[in-house]
């Protein structure tokens, strides 16, 4: 065995966790969300990954897709209201609909605003240094 290979450890506990879906739990139901066996990989036009802005560059976020058993077909794991379910999940971006930004994006923004900077020079200054 080679000594750089970390054991097998047998005894790790694994946590099975049942998501909810989120849509339901709007409405105050709580229904199980089921494996749909389709990510948002690009494999076709409708389901493309997101784009996850970073300080140093764009990466694409491929999401797992959910069905659940109340019919709401493709929520997307990356969802906030189901992140927030996964206990100590370390998670270093923020969500949208539509977008994301790491947290270390966000607060960089944040410092460039606190020191005056314009939001069309943000936005150039991060077009100049992504590329």
């Amino acid at each position: 065995m080679n000594v750089d290979e970390p054991e097998w450890q047998s005894s790790v506990d694994f946590q099975v966790i049942e998501l909810l879906c989120p849509l339901c739990l709007r409405d105050g139901l709580q229904i199980k969300l089921v494996d749909s066996s389709k990510w948002k990989n690009g494999n076709s036009a409708r389901i493309q990954p997101r784009l996850l802005h970073c300080v140093d560059r764009p990466i694409l976020l491929v999401c797992k897709l959910y069905n659940c058993e109340n019919g709401h077909r493709e929520v997307v794991a990356c969802d906030l209201d189901i992140v927030k379910q996964i206990p100590d999940c370390p998670v270093g971006f923020i969500t949208s609909h539509k977008s994301c930004v790491t947290k270390n994006f966000l607060f960089l923004c944040e410092q460039l605003l606190d020191n005056g900077m314009s939001f069309d020079s943000i936005e150039n200054y991060i077009k100049k240094d992504t590329r």
